[in-house]
């Protein structure tokens, strides 16, 4: 093993640094992020359990100290909070320390401020998920987490049993959390449409380290079949409804604030394993659709007060859950206004009911939807909503009744909704998907000032 003489450590901005003391989070040498050292670090871990026994001392010696070790020094600095990428980093310092035998590079892993012990106990909610928010990070931090349980425990090394347990539990509850066809919620930062086929190999890692426990789990997996009802996880701020004929995944509450979308209360829903509205997440932190639409709350099926953002943080609380129906209410999520909503599944219904109650000049509630419109409609003149720039060809519906019928084809089945439109204006326009390659229907409700506002829609799959 050789090491390069280079200097150069960049992080994602593209600041350059001479020197590991001079730096900032997210740097490194390979590629702009530490972590892609640690991800590296890993993989070499796994190379010297393998073929340990054709690989020579003096190899392994110098792949010790001068790889393991300057990879420690490196992410060392940068672990320094509670994040999925710290997680990631410290569990690549815990496996080089074990298989080494290193004992700074152990006690930094196992007994730091922000160690392996730490990042899981404050990290992982108390219904299993990781606190960042997204099913993405979730699994992105698990499948280190459990590569290093492996790794301890064929090494010997002493973990508590409650971070087995905790890495057991945290492999359930991302397949409870899923859709009935494995598909995942996409809540958040993280990616756009995934499934749990995409994190087999965490499920695989854990198999094998709870032995053959998930072999089920993985056959569901891979014939894409999800057989488990509604789950409440309150505390990690989401639900998943579940009935014959609908899903409907709902996100109320934000526990860390860096990669949460402001878009409290938004819906996501499936019928007959197809998504009659999804969330669009993230398609790259730098790129300008996700800084101007993808991360806004225009682009959540959800309310929008005078087209503004929601508060990242406000009060939130559950005022009730069952098997078909939760209701939240959220207190602060803009200044001075509270806004509920209820969602009920009734068979091959499901209702949702919105009550916006505080000061304000208009409320939209928004609902972007997968499907293609089949009822022909008399429409006004389109209309610019200047606030919300990525919407387009919206045209004002002319209808004087104060209910209004729509018929849509998903996939090959009919669904129709009902849409109270009592003293409320409706428009219907498009909105970028993701990828934003094609649009989807957008409609926005419009009330304007008052105390009150209530809105309701009745989804029936025909």
């Amino acid at each position: 093993v050789q090491t390069c003489a280079l200097p150069i450590l960049h992080n994602k901005e593209g600041d350059i640094f001479d020197t590991i003391d001079n730096h900032s989070h997210n740097f490194g040498r390979i590629t702009s992020q530490g972590l892609n050292e640690a991800m590296i670090g890993i993989r070499v871990v796994h190379c010297i359990d393998h073929m340990g026994p054709y690989i020579y001392a003096k190899i392994k010696e110098d792949v010790f100290e001068l790889l393991f070790f300057r990879i420690y020094e490196l992410l060392k600095p940068q672990i320094n909070k509670i994040h999925n990428i710290c997680c990631y980093e410290i569990c690549a310092i815990g496996m080089m320390g074990i298989v080494s035998n290193n004992k700074e590079m152990l006690e930094f892993a196992f007994h730091s401020a922000y160690s392996f012990y730490n990042q899981i106990d404050k990290g992982v909610s108390k219904d299993y998920f990781w606190f960042e928010g997204s099913f993405h990070y979730h699994f992105f931090v698990l499948k280190p987490i459990l590569e290093l349980l492996m790794f301890a425990k064929e090494y010997r090394f002493p973990i508590p049993e409650k971070y087995y347990e905790l890495g057991r539990k945290m492999l359930r509850q991302g397949f409870l959390c899923s859709f009935r066809d494995c598909s995942l919620p996409s809540p958040n930062d993280g990616w756009p449409n995934r499934q749990l086929g995409d994190y087999l190999e965490a499920y695989t890692l854990g198999n094998a380290l709870y032995n053959g426990e998930f072999s089920p789990m993985i056959n569901n997996i891979s014939t894409k079949v999800n057989p488990t009802g509604t789950v409440h996880c309150v505390e990690s701020g989401f639900s998943l409804l579940k009935n014959e004929y609908w899903e409907v995944f709902i996100k109320y509450k934000d526990n860390n604030v860096s990669h949460a979308h402001p878009d409290k209360l938004n819906v996501e829903v499936k019928t007959c394993n197809c998504f009659l509205t999804h969330d669009l997440s993230t398609s790259g932190y730098g790129s300008d659709i996700s800084r101007g639409f993808y991360k806004k709350s225009c682009a959540h099926n959800t309310v929008v007060i005078d087209g503004k953002e929601q508060n990242l943080e406000c009060d939130v609380v559950v005022t009730s859950c069952d098997e078909s129906v939760i209701e939240i209410q959220t207190k602060n999520i803009y200044q001075n206004v509270d806004v509920s909503r209820k969602i009920q599944l009734l068979s091959k219904t499901f209702i949702d009911e919105v009550l916006v109650d505080g000061c304000f000049q208009s409320v939209d509630s928004i609902f972007h939807c997968d499907a293609k419109l089949l009822t022909k409609l008399d429409f006004n003149k389109e209309r610019r909503f200047e606030e919300y720039p990525y919407f387009k060809n919206a045209r004002g519906v002319d209808c004087k009744e104060d209910s209004l019928i729509l018929e849509w084809l998903l996939d090959d089945k009919v669904v129709v909704s009902k849409i109270d439109l009592k003293n409320k204006e409706l428009y219907i326009g498009t909105s970028p998907d993701n990828p934003n390659l094609r649009d989807r229907t957008t409609l926005i409700i419009r009330s304007f000032a008052g105390v009150k506002i209530a809105y309701k829609i009745e989804w029936y799959c025909r």
